[in-house]
Formats: structure tokens, C-alpha cells, sequence
């Protein structure tokens, strides 16, 4: 079939707790699905998907201090909840509390980079629409980006949502 525009979709497959995220877009995608393991699965063949797996690996990377942080100090932390042990308790919390707020940041200059260097993909859009929920949103540097973009993303669902927002926000 055809679709008029590019959009954000999942596939759930019976028994399955995950989903497994896509970009519907006319085109042929791919979808090799790994039934142990469906955060495993790989979407792929049109440019927006190559696009959000290429981007997900990079975001992956940035998070993966926080995650090992988490595996590295699950046991201790339960541990200390089960002996009420409030010292080692507060402590990982600081801990993890700092990794989140660092992984964040490198988080958010990841997405903003991203967008100022593809301005054809449909995640930058998304990624803009996003921005812009976030109550200290840069609304220069928002406008600017979706000024960047591509004419076809601004006229899809997002663009326009992006397009009604920044006025909403400059009124």
C-alpha cells in the first residue's frame, strides 16, 4: 500500500511484552524480529528507518554508563532496603542521581546535534516536537531547527504540530 506520510508506529506480537518501533513510510522496510529477545529486533530498508536505528545504536552508547551503574548496584541496593541501611541507601541514590543527570545532558546534545545535521528525517521532526514539551525548551534554537527542515516534514503531522506550538509559544 501507499501512505501519504511518514509516522511513528509499533508492532506488538502475541505473547510479547515489548514492542517493537518503526517509521511507516512508503518504501520497503524490513523487519527481521528476534522472538527471544525483541528489544534485539532490527527494522530497516527505507532511509528513515536506517535513520532511527542508527540513531537508537548512538543514544544506546550515550545511556549505557546509567545502565551499568543500575546492574552493577541492584544487589547492593536491596541489600540496604531489606537492613533499612539509609547511609549506603542515600549514597548510591547521590550516585545515580549524578550518572542520570550527566547521561541527560549528553542525552539531549545528542538529539539537538542530530537534528541540526539531518534535516530530511522524519526523527528530526519528532525530535523537535519533543523539545518543545520540555518546559525549558530553547524556543530560538527550536524555531531555528524547524526552519532548517526539510519543506515535505513540515508538512506532515509533527511539522505542523511544531509549526502551531512555536506560534502558541511566541504569543
Amino acid at each position: 500500500g501507499t501512505i501519504t506520510e511518514p509516522a511513528f508506529y509499533t508492532i506488538q506480537l502475541e505473547g510479547a511484552q515489548a514492542k517493537i518501533p518503526f517509521i511507516l513510510e512508503n518504501g520497503e522496510v524490513t523487519i527481521a524480529i528476534n522472538k527471544d529477545s525483541i528489544q534485539k529486533s532490527k527494522v530497516s530498508g527505507t532511509y528513515n528507518n536506517d535513520e532511527y536505528a542508527a540513531f537508537n545504536e548512538d543514544i544506546t552508547k550515550v545511556q549505557k554508563k546509567l545502565m551499568d551503574f543500575q546492574t552493577k548496584n541492584m544487589e547492593a541496593m536491596n541489600v540496604a532496603q531489606q537492613s533499612k541501611d539509609t547511609v549506603v541507601i542515600n549514597n548510591l541514590m547521590q550516585q545515580f542521581s549524578k550518572i542520570q543527570e550527566e547521561v541527560g545532558n549528553a542525552s539531549k546534545a545528542k538529539y539537538v546535534a542530530y537534528a541540526e545535521s539531518h534535516p530530511k528525517s522524519f526523527i528530526t521532526a519528532l525530535i523537535i516536537q519533543g523539545m518543545l514539551n520540555d518546559p525549558t525548551a530553547d524556543i530560538a534554537k527550536s524555531e531555528k531547527l524547524y526552519n532548517g527542515l526539510d519543506e515535505s516534514l513540515k508538512k506532515t503531522k509533527p511539522g505542523i504540530a511544531i509549526k502551531t506550538k512555536l506560534a502558541e509559544m511566541k504569543a
